[in-house]
């Protein structure tokens, strides 16, 4: 008995195993399969492998081509294994992750002629600069800083990837504050929008984005003031430095103090607000418990600025 039970367990890890082998496949490191050569090399140094010959796609989970010169990836649909990709400061235009289901990270900086930005259900102006994603995929940590892109729309409503916890956008002036894809990443945990023309009314968190840490907004000129700041529970590093703030509290219009309270913002640590054009009419903060750090250089016009009730400030 103890003999028969013995050979079924074999039999089945045996089993198992080459359902492992089945599911993934041999990849050949070729021209046809890999046509940028600088790609194709970097691929080759990770597998292990020389040009022409084969590897197992289970072997690549992370792959760093940052800096070689890419202007093509594809080939990278072939490794399906792959959780994380690194591949910054490139000249890459297009790519499609549509066959990468278990990736986790993404990091496209600094391909300053990327773009477009799209999914399978994506929408927004045709073009030949697209960042192709599949819904499915679990897609926590998003780069997609420096690549002048025009439009944030592939991350957008029901059909699409909800699942960021971390994600830059930063210096992509030609958004012109269009980043209503962010709306549904309610599990965001850090988000930075430095210099993407955000304005007062382009911000589109909710109270379901109450995981959010840290917001840097900084380099938008246009940025005044946002209502969505008061939703930000969780809140702990904002960073507003160089935007056009009012930072005084006020009806109408409403400035950026009537939404940043302790109230709204009990976890608020750091406030940078450096250089924003804040004016004669500034008042100030009180009675946030955990604020350590606050920076208003940069300002001349202000006459008055107090901080009461604020224990852990420096």
């Amino acid at each position: 008995m103890k003999k028969l039970l013995l050979t079924r367990v074999c039999l089945a890890m045996l089993l198992a195993l080459l359902g492992t082998g089945q599911a993934m496949a041999t990849v050949t490191l070729n021209s046809t399969n890999f046509p940028d050569n600088a790609f194709r090399n970097a691929v080759a140094t990770a597998a292990g492998v020389s040009d022409g010959g084969s590897f197992n796609e289970a072997t690549l989970t992370t792959l760093d081509v940052s800096g070689k010169g890419i202007q093509s990836v594809k080939g990278v649909e072939l490794l399906t294994a792959l959780t994380k990709f690194v591949a910054a400061n490139n000249d890459i235009q297009f790519a499609n992750f549509t066959n990468n289901p278990h990736l986790e990270w993404l990091d496209l900086s600094y391909n300053d002629d990327l773009q477009g930005f799209n999914s399978t259900a994506g929408s927004g102006t045709a073009s030949n600069h697209w960042i192709t994603l599949t819904n499915n995929m679990p897609l926590t940590h998003l780069d997609l800083s420096n690549c002048n892109i025009g439009y944030f729309v592939a991350i957008y409503n029901g059909y699409h990837i909800t699942s960021l916890t971390w994600l830059s956008l930063a210096n992509n002036p030609a958004m012109a504050g269009w980043s209503n894809g962010i709306a549904v990443q309610t599990g965001l945990v850090y988000c930075d929008l430095t210099n993407t023309a955000q304005t007062s009314s382009s911000l589109a968190f909710t109270a379901s984005h109450n995981k959010l840490e840290t917001l840097i907004l900084k380099n938008n000129s246009s940025f005044g003031y946002s209502s969505c700041i008061q939703h930000l529970s969780a809140l702990k590093y904002l960073d507003i430095s160089n935007c056009d703030i009012y930072f005084r509290e006020g009806s109408s219009p409403y400035y950026l103090l009537h939404y940043l309270t302790p109230s709204n913002n009990p976890n608020l640590e750091t406030l940078l607000a450096s250089n924003s054009k804040m004016g004669t009419n500034t008042e100030g903060l009180s009675n946030f418990p955990k604020l350590k750090t606050v920076d208003i250089s940069g300002n001349p016009g202000v006459t008055q600025f107090w901080v009461n009730q604020c224990p852990m400030l420096e």
